[in-house]
């Protein structure tokens, strides 16, 4: 086999039966998109890898008896179903615009609740539908009767920019781009107990419509797309290989 430059932009290669003869700009493009789709499956590798961390952290965590709230440290609250005792401030409600549940637009409700210490907390309570007209608001309505709920600690790690205008308690409930704890619990007067937020578990009182942390995970479907981008990178190289080969005879 030899090989060597050719004068119009092309390396040729040759072996005793067949010439390979690629073009150098077309080279960098294929190598460029080689590299690219595999960085790309990869990286899906790696969220099937995480979301798989989330389903089974998932499962200790239902698998774990409640404790009540006031008995949990700050560190360990996220790893235990809690127990809280109180009463909802009914007109003390935050709806997290633009949540999607199978294809329909609505809203998530955070609704402020008192503990038996004074202390307050933020709980989402789930997701409710929006009205025909962006003016008229979802009623949730709430009474203050004391309660007793089950619920899971929830950790955002970051929060998206906002953009437009900034949410205001001139009337209730408030609708918010962003489920900021510090900034609800500025809003509605709160002194809070924790800065995570609670998410009421199916099929407690006043539960909305609850999406399980698990629904939506499906971590084998990464693997299905982390498949086509490896796929995407062999047939690019497979072309290249083919267009540029031909027999010497």
């Amino acid at each position: 086999m030899s090989g060597l430059p050719s004068m119009k932009g092309r390396w040729v290669i040759r072996t005793r039966h067949y010439e390979f003869t690629p073009e150098w700009r077309i080279t960098l493009i294929v190598i460029s998109a080689v590299v690219l789709f595999t960085s790309l499956g990869q990286w899906q590798l790696h969220r099937r890898a995480e979301k798989q961390r989330l389903l089974d952290a998932q499962e200790v965590l239902s698998a774990k008896p409640p404790i009540p709230f006031r008995r949990a440290e700050e560190s360990s609250l996220t790893e235990h179903t809690l127990i809280i005792e109180g009463r909802y401030l009914p007109t003390r409600q935050f709806l997290l615009d633009n949540r999607v549940h199978r294809g329909q637009v609505g809203y998530d409700v955070y609704s402020a609740f008192r503990l038996k210490d004074g202390r307050d907390l933020l709980v989402q309570r789930g997701w409710i539908a929006a009205k025909a007209r962006r003016t008229l608001l979802p009623s949730v309505n709430l009474d203050s009767t004391p309660r007793r709920l089950l619920v899971q600690a929830y950790r955002r790690d970051r929060l998206l920019p906002e953009f437009g205008q900034t949410a205001t308690a001139d009337r209730w409930p408030v609708r918010i781009q962003n489920p900021d704890t510090d900034r609800m619990a500025e809003l509605a007067g709160l002194n809070l107990a924790t800065r995570l937020e609670m998410r009421l578990l199916p099929g407690q009182l006043s539960a909305l419509v609850v999406v399980s942390p698990s629904e939506g995970l499906q971590p084998e479907k990464h693997l299905g797309y982390a498949l086509q981008w490896f796929t995407f990178a062999g047939l690019t190289l497979f072309l290249w290989l083919k267009l540029n080969t031909r027999s010497r005879h």
